[in-house]
């Protein structure tokens, strides 16, 4: 018997799951998680994650607790880091000793395999990760990137002898989000019942961002066809989006930008009929919510976000006739944040947005 099967038939496992990605990679390991609960029921199940995508799995059933990993700041100065240093030293107290299994879902960097190694010598799995692959007992190889998000973190499960179960994923909002989203709406003059249209126009990428007077024309067109309210979400620094959009558009939308954390977010989405956006956060919360969306994709690859048979969504993206793909950024992700990203979100027309929408959203 190897060591591996030795630890998973081990009573009381304790499990680490690792994903050090954005809130994005967070929800795509969701599945597996609870593909771990359903085979371990008696586990200790830890997740050891970056802080500030933490709060989207708030009420998580399939874990025992979630350990913040990295602070995150947008600039970087001597208080950030050494707040990140005190969040890695908070979270290396809390799991030492205390880790018999660590799963390293899609990539981690070298630094964490290390991480966890100095942890009392767990056996780790995962893909390779560029440095300190040595550390790995069960190497994965090289993630397909081809692949969906989800299949490469089945792909994991897989190499452990695991069947990965369903892929679908999950989002837990509790009573006090969705009740905060209610009330915020009718203060806003949306009445429960009337069509909502959620639009996320935002994107830390500028790469993934649409032309705002499109956004204008889009709105003026779902508010002829269907009435009711549209409501912007987004961040603080995308508030000027917003009232950009806001100005051309005959019917004043709603503006939430700036007023909701993470869940109650997720908690606005929850209450829309149906939502566009710009692919960022809004896809993986509307395919865990099963929400009815169309996502506009910018550089990036459909293949990695992309909804499963069967969700209702639809993700469009546009490039030059004469290119067999999207140009993509020099690090071909189309993630970059300079002129090196040509995206092609522009060559998407409104019509073609409002067509996308009738296949998804019956009204």
């Amino acid at each position: 018997m190897t060591r591996l099967e030795s630890l998973l038939k081990k009573d009381g496992l304790r499990i680490l799951a690792v994903v050090r990605d954005h809130m994005s990679g967070v929800l795509y390991a969701v599945p597996y998680l609870r593909t771990l609960r359903q085979n371990f029921p008696t586990a200790r199940i830890l997740l050891l994650t970056n802080a500030y995508a933490a709060s989207i799995l708030e009420g998580c059933p399939y874990l025992d607790a979630i350990v913040p990993f990295y602070h995150f700041q947008e600039k970087s100065t001597r208080l950030s880091r050494i707040q990140s240093l005190a969040q890695q030293a908070f979270a290396w107290l809390r799991l030492v000793g205390r880790v018999d299994l660590v799963i390293h879902f899609r990539f981690v960097g070298g630094d964490t395999l290390l991480f966890c190694k100095l942890l009392g010598r767990p056996f780790q799995v995962g893909y390779l990760q560029g440095k300190n692959d040595h550390l790995l007992d069960l190497n994965v190889g090289i993630p397909d990137v081809e692949l969906d998000s989800r299949t490469r973190n089945a792909k994991i499960l897989a190499a452990m002898g695991i069947p990965p179960g369903s892929p679908e994923m999950e989002i837990w909002i509790p009573r006090a989000g969705s009740r905060w989203a209610g009330e915020w709406l009718a203060s806003h003059g949306w009445q429960e019942g009337e069509p909502l249209v959620a639009f996320h126009p935002g994107c830390h990428w500028g790469c993934n961002e649409w032309l705002p007077e499109r956004w204008s024309e889009l709105g003026n067109q779902i508010n002829a066809r269907f009435g009711g309210k549209i409501v912007i979400t987004g961040t603080e620094r995308e508030r000027p989006l917003a009232e950009s959009i806001a100005q051309k558009m005959d019917t004043r939308p709603l503006i939430a930008c700036g007023e909701t954390d993470l869940i109650q977010f997720a908690a606005l989405l929850d209450k829309a009929d149906f939502v566009v956006a710009v692919d960022t956060a809004p896809t993986q919360i509307c395919q865990a919510l099963k929400k009815p969306a169309v996502v506009l994709m910018g550089a990036g690859n459909p293949a990695w976000n992309g909804p499963l048979p069967g969700e209702p969504m639809i993700m469009l993206q546009k490039w030059s006739p004469e290119e067999e793909e999207p140009q993509l950024c020099d690090f071909a992700a189309g993630i970059c944040h300079n002129s090196y990203c040509r995206s092609r979100l522009s060559g998407i027309q409104v019509e073609e947005v409002l067509a996308a929408l009738q296949r998804v959203f019956v009204t």
